[in-house]
């Protein structure tokens, strides 16, 4: 099952930024395909994502107890994941990436705010060029932005006029980031050493959080691989972990340190 976010191919913003917005969608595309009964489905659940998608699972696993208690959901796979929680929001951890990945990313964070506050106007959010960045994104795709991006050089810095990506990060934070690091399922993390999007650091950070909290969590650090390539080369410890979630059993938590796995 695929989530559908609502703003991608149908009119409106999409809600790139709002966690329990793209969380809700997680959770019912989940109840919509165990409802039809064409697919005979089992019905239960492992919450998958990479890169935008890892934060969504990690704040869906958060809002199903009181959005979708009917869910039997076993286990959390996120791969890339950033490390959206109120802490590391709020001390600049979670925008302290510089890669024009990112820098796409925030200019569609702009977007999205600027349009649903009217006190925060584009004019002062975005500087000049960020401004010919913001009007791609109602009408592109994020690797568009993202070459735009790196054509021009665009590190948030050139894009953001001062003080205001911390303004945007700083509006509507009990939205943006996780409801809660105390969850009823097992994790695993993916993490690319060479991960310039997704910050090493930022993961791990989450990654303990979340074990000093008594969750079990399986992290993976993989030698040599970026943001993208960081997907395949944890899929095989994934599926592993997925079919033990299910079975509810054999998850030895690998929190301190985390796991590493080297590249071959």
């Amino acid at each position: 099952v695929a989530t559908d976010f609502q703003g991608l191919g149908t009119p409106g913003i999409h809600p790139y930024s709002n966690y329990r917005a793209s969380s809700y969608s997680l959770l019912d595309s989940a109840r919509a395909a165990i409802r039809n009964r064409r697919y005979r489905l089992a019905g239960t659940v492992i919450l998958v994502g990479q890169s935008q998608g890892a934060g969504v699972v990690v704040a869906a696993a958060g809002y199903a107890p009181g959005y979708a208690s009917d869910l039997s959901i076993r286990g959390i796979v996120a791969t890339g994941a950033p490390n959206l929680s109120r802490e590391a929001i709020q001390s600049g951890l979670a925008s302290s990436a510089t890669d024009v990945m990112v820098t796409g990313a925030y200019a569609m964070i702009g977007y999205e705010l600027t349009r649903t506050h009217p006190e925060l106007d584009a004019r002062t959010v975005f500087t000049h060029e960020g401004r010919e960045i913001e009007a791609l994104v109602g009408k592109t795709c994020l690797f568009e932005i993202m070459d735009e991006v790196a054509r021009r050089n665009l590190a948030p810095a050139q894009t953001f006029r001062p003080g205001m990506l911390k303004r945007l990060w700083d509006t509507d934070v009990e939205l943006r980031s996780f409801p809660s690091l105390t969850l009823a399922q097992p994790l695993f993390f993916g993490i690319g050493a060479a991960d310039t999007a997704a910050l090493p650091m930022t993961t791990l950070t989450l990654v303990n959080d979340l074990c000093a909290r008594g969750n079990i969590v399986e992290a993976h650090i993989y030698q040599n691989q970026d943001h993208s390539r960081v997907v395949n080369n944890g899929a095989a410890q994934a599926i592993l972990f997925a079919r033990a979630a299910i079975k509810d059993g054999g998850i030895a938590p690998t929190c301190q340190p985390a796991k590493i796995i080297e590249d071959k």
